[in-house]
């Protein structure tokens, strides 16, 4: 689904509308309550005052073996990388919570109805062979990559922003990707753009957060919606964390 900023939540094509509803309906239902339950069940890494906090939730049972071993791997993926917050969600015992992941399964279209399920930036983790290549998974969960090409300016721009702002997020990676000169991008890029039922030759285009940011036009503009973005996803540090 491809979205803009204040047109985040409203769909470009008529044909993905109901899934822009979803997606509406599923960031109220994962952020509403989010004050109270991490105050409850956050755990964080060490990060500077005024750097910001990535939320990773993690959907387990307690006293299934396989679920508490995604809590524990997600927790050991933490420790001494700053700027994450673990934030352990026990479904069995608390409806509401059972509710809130069976939405992000429908959403994001993840199969099968019960395992845990890890959850940030508006993407999940649901299966790993073990604790090896689920680390390989939260690294690609944290990844943000531009897609440019050379003598862009506005792609200039929007790198230029990012590298700045991100200073703030210590958990993030931006990966600059080479639409010219890599095949490999521009197919990735183009996969991308078809899942979404839409094409453009415009650059950059920012993916972050599970969304295609078409084009940097101005700071006030293009700058504060990935700016929205990353904090819409990320908390301040507790105090004495």
């Amino acid at each position: 689904m491809l979205v803009g900023w204040n047109e985040r939540l409203i769909v470009r094509q008529q044909t993905n509308w109901s899934a822009g509803v979803a997606l509406i309906i599923l960031i109220g239902l994962c952020h509403g309550v989010q004050a109270q339950e991490i105050a409850q069940n956050g755990r964080s890494t060490q990060a500077p005052v005024g750097q910001r906090q990535v939320m990773i939730d993690v959907y387990y049972r307690a006293g299934e073996a396989g679920d508490e071993a995604w809590l524990a791997w997600t927790r050991a993926y933490a420790e001494g990388r700053p700027g994450l917050r673990v934030i352990a969600r026990e479904v069995s015992s608390d409806a509401a919570l059972a509710e809130r992941l069976q939405s992000i399964r429908q959403v994001l279209k993840l199969p099968g109805e019960t395992g845990p399920v890890v959850y940030g930036l508006s993407r999940a983790i649901h299966q790993a062979a073990d604790e090896a290549e689920f680390g390989r998974q939260m690294d690609r969960l944290l990844l943000i990559e531009l897609y440019s090409r050379p003598n862009c300016p506005h792609c200039d721009q929007a790198e230029q922003h990012l590298r700045k702002r991100l200073v703030d997020y210590p958990a993030l990676r931006l990966v600059k990707r080479d639409v010219a000169s890599d095949s490999q991008a521009q197919a990735e890029l183009q996969a991308e753009l078809r899942r979404r039922n839409t094409s453009t030759a415009t650059v950059p285009v920012l993916a972050l957060a599970n969304q295609l940011l078409i084009g940097f036009d101005q700071q006030q503009k293009s700058g504060e919606k990935i700016d929205a973005i990353l904090q819409q996803w990320s908390v301040l540090p507790k105090r004495g964390s």
